[in-house]
């Protein structure tokens, strides 16, 4: 049996386990270098700020900061809870502001405009967006026909997105800070240090230890893949942010409710999940059933009432015959049909990107389904590509395939029968993991959706190194090698 000690509000095994100990020491570690984090942050922002001749950026952040750290403050109940959350938070928000500014000043001086690649959809959506913003449009109504007029004559999810980006535009300069493409950005890294600490929060429910639930908040918040993201004029960090806060509330709906203060809370949070999960899905076409099907199975899966979960399929069940009678099922089967199709065609003639993923698009159905579940934990290759800024991302292609033998092991343990809370939940954890992971690599297998799940993924990943007993680097080094065999596959492969 491991003996835990108590230390600094965390229990942390003394000797017996390997990956509590690597958990401990990598926590403490960032803990320390909390100061040096935020100064740096603070001195980039005002250098991009005096580059940029504007202080709009820096006051946002400034805002932000104090908003997030409040809004912690004062949510968390537990005192402990509460300080962590804080300064995991504060970190993961400052960290990410370093990497906005250094890929921001990288991209003026590589592009001469601060867009990935000199411009791809970041520079679209604020580029509508101030259009929008400058038309004086204001209804929805009227925002959706512009959209249309100065797009493809179509309206899709990501007009909300341009609409959402207009509103900050006028609220920033309502409030005489300016406009400046730095704000969204700074927002995303508002949204980024808030999912860390919501995995932290989901993490204590699967976790025997408290480093192990802090480390998966530090895996979510700086793996580069999605800090790389965040610093870009993209709705995925936001729909990332959406889809935790819904993991979150759904687990917490089936805690037992002991009284009428309880149940009354519980109330309230079923409402709040209701409004997240709608809000969260007009940003993305069809993940509204996407999510709601998902949520469903995490219900049934993690109550521990045999009553309970049979009233739970019952319930599943008249809804999806509903939706057949209705014709909703079909519509939305047939929208999935045409997404898939659309999607495979345009990365098999080389859309977004040429080599192994296009050669995967291009397989027959049989074989380029399983390879797209592979290949989405590999995308982008993590070969140098000669840009600063989509190596740091192929950097965290890096540290999530080194992460999956943790993943796997407690993907294993879902497995196994259920005795305690915690089973039930890690379970739940798993079944939404899986449902967004396949729904992105089977779809559209866009390497930036890869924050769609992996915040979820963090906690399993982290649960899994609470579990290795022995050594940390064995598995570690295992990866390594068979991702060193992969890259030589691939260059053979390429040269032939």
């Amino acid at each position: 049996m491991i003996q835990l000690q108590k230390t600094d509000g965390m229990q942390v095994a003394e000797t017996e386990s390997a990956g509590l100990d690597f958990a401990s020491r990598l926590v403490g570690f960032l803990g320390q270098i909390l100061p040096f984090v935020v100064l740096l942050s603070v001195a980039l922002l005002l250098i991009t700020c005096l580059t940029a001749g504007t202080t709009s950026p820096l006051f946002s952040a400034g805002i932000l900061e104090v908003l997030g750290f409040t809004g912690i403050w004062i949510v968390s109940r537990k005192r402990a809870h509460r300080a962590f959350s804080a300064r995991l938070y504060t970190f993961v928000f400052c960290f990410c502001v370093i990497v906005i500014c250094l890929i921001y000043l990288y991209y003026l001086q590589v592009f001469g405009m601060p867009y990935e690649m000199g411009g791809t959809d970041d520079a679209r959506f604020e580029w509508q967006a101030e259009a929008l913003r400058i038309s004086g449009v204001t209804s929805y109504v009227a925002a959706q026909d512009f959209l249309r007029t100065i797009g493809s004559g179509t309206w899709n999810s990501a007009g909300n997105y341009v609409i959402g980006l207009a509103l900050l535009s006028n609220g920033t300069e309502w409030w005489g800070l300016g406009i400046h493409t730095l704000n969204p950005r700074i927002l995303n890294a508002f949204l980024l240090g808030i999912t860390a600490v919501l995995v932290t929060s989901v993490s204590r429910r699967v976790s025997s230890s408290e480093a192990t639930a802090r480390l998966a908040g530090y895996y979510a918040g700086l793996l580069p893949t999605i800090v790389f993201t965040a610093a870009h004029v993209y709705r995925d960090v936001a729909i990332g942010a959406g889809i935790m806060a819904v993991v979150v509330l759904t687990i917490r709906l089936t805690e037992t409710p002991s009284s009428m203060v309880k149940q009354g809370r519980t109330l309230k949070r079923g409402v709040l999940l209701v409004g997240i999960l709608l809000i969260t899905a007009s940003l993305r076409e069809d993940l509204l059933v996407i999510m709601v099907g998902i949520v469903a199975l995490m219900l049934i899966v993690q109550v521990r009432s045999r009553l309970y979960r049979t009233a739970l399929v019952v319930l599943v069940l008249v809804g999806l015959g509903i939706a057949l009678l209705t014709g909703w099922l079909d519509n939305f089967l047939e929208r999935a049909d045409f997404l898939t199709t659309y999607y495979t065609e345009y990365r098999a003639a080389g859309g977004s990107e040429t080599g192994l993923g296009t050669g995967i698009y291009r397989l027959p159905a049989a074989l380029s389904y399983p390879l797209r579940v592979a290949y989405v934990s590999l995308s982008p290759l993590p070969i140098p590509s000669g840009n600063a800024a989509e190596d740091y991302r192929r950097l965290g292609v890096v540290v999530w395939f080194l992460s999956l033998p943790f993943l796997l092991k407690a993907l294993r343990l879902t497995l196994r029968r259920p005795t305690e809370r915690r089973d039930f939940v890690r379970r739940s954890i798993a079944v939404a993991f899986l449902g967004f992971y396949l729904a992105v690599s089977i779809v559209t297998l866009q390497a930036r959706q890869i924050v769609m799940f992996a915040p979820i993924g963090a906690v399993l990943v982290a649960s899994g190194i609470e579990e290795t007993q022995h050594s940390v680097a064995r598995p570690i080094w295992s990866m390594v090698g068979l991702g060193g065999l992969g890259v030589v596959l691939y260059i053979v492969l390429r040269s032939s």
